[in-house]
């Protein structure tokens, strides 16, 4: 595990890339098959917290997004809906 993700508040990644980093460590230690019932849930709920936190992590980057028009102004992105 990187330094940085352990001086993270447990339960809380480092960085987006550090939740993003973990959730393919639990990915594939899921796909070997050799992981029991419980460890599986375990790394599920793992999976699901941290998913949410990149999503979370993703959207308010999408926020700060902006776009340069051709008068050189910056406008928010507008992303469909």
């Amino acid at each position: 595990m990187p330094a940085s993700a352990k001086t993270a508040q447990p339960g809380k990644p480092a960085s987006f890339e550090a939740a993003i980093a973990r959730l393919e460590e639990l990915i594939a230690q899921m796909e070997t098959g050799e992981l029991a019932l419980e460890a599986s849930l375990a790394h599920c709920r793992e999976g699901a917290q941290l998913l949410q936190y990149c999503e979370k992590q993703l959207v308010a980057a999408e926020k700060q997004l902006a776009v340069l028009e051709a008068d050189g102004r910056f406008v928010p992105l507008k992303t469909p809906q």
